[in-house]
């Protein structure tokens, strides 16, 4: 399983390696599919990425996702996930004009848009709790490549992310009430990013993590 991406150490006008193929060239799958919440109560990060993927409780670890996925929320350090159809645009930065023409990127705002199509009790209610009292939580995000998206720090570590869900309901009877869910956060990194170690969803019922 490939690494995370080396966290950059300069700043400036800097170029580095790179490997561009004609023939076998590295594209990754888009849509967002699941996102993973978690509470920012102490416990929500994993250990950093390990080269070997055995290692107890690392984000590479797929034993150490099951361990903590938690659909009823309750456990320490659990983890929900969200099915969803979602897509993550281009940052807005916040810049500040300097002498010479410069510019001096002061800020920068991400947003995640998903739509959850289930609404079931329990899902509506969660949702209905976060848009009327607001959320603040940690988030990870995976793609159909599949690919997991982590904090701009390390991919361990999860994205503190304000929460604000709201109904919809379209006017056609072929059309489904739905839950648009946008996530903002501000980072000036991009995402850390790995192949995606996360087993599939445990189903209601089937038991929850530690």
């Amino acid at each position: 399983m490939p690494g995370p991406i080396t966290e950059p150490e300069n700043c400036g006008n800097v170029i580095g390696e790179v490997d561009p193929s004609l023939c076998k060239p590295k594209v990754r799958a888009a849509q967002v599919q699941r996102v993973f919440a978690t509470l920012l109560d102490g416990n929500e990060n994993f250990g950093p990425y390990n080269a070997d993927p055995d290692t107890v409780g690392v984000v590479n670890n797929p034993a150490a996702w099951s361990a903590r996925m938690d659909q009823t929320g309750t456990a320490t350090g659990a983890i929900i996930t969200l099915h969803c159809i979602g897509e993550k645009p281009l940052p807005e930065d916040e810049e500040q004009e300097l002498p010479l023409g410069q510019t001096r990127v002061l800020d920068r705002s991400h947003t995640l848009n998903f739509t959850v199509l289930e609404t079931s009790d329990k899902i509506n209610m969660l949702m209905r709790q976060w848009a009327a009292f607001g959320a603040t939580v940690g988030i990870w995000y995976e793609t159909s490549q599949p690919t997991l998206l982590g904090s701009g720090t390390a991919v361990h570590i999860p994205i503190q992310a304000s929460i604000k869900p709201g109904q919809v309901i379209p006017r056609e009877r072929s059309g489904a009430h739905v839950w648009e869910v946008t996530a903002t956060w501000k980072d000036m990194k991009p995402e850390d990013m790995i192949d995606s170690p996360v087993p599939a969803t445990p189903e209601p019922g089937a038991g929850s993590g530690s």
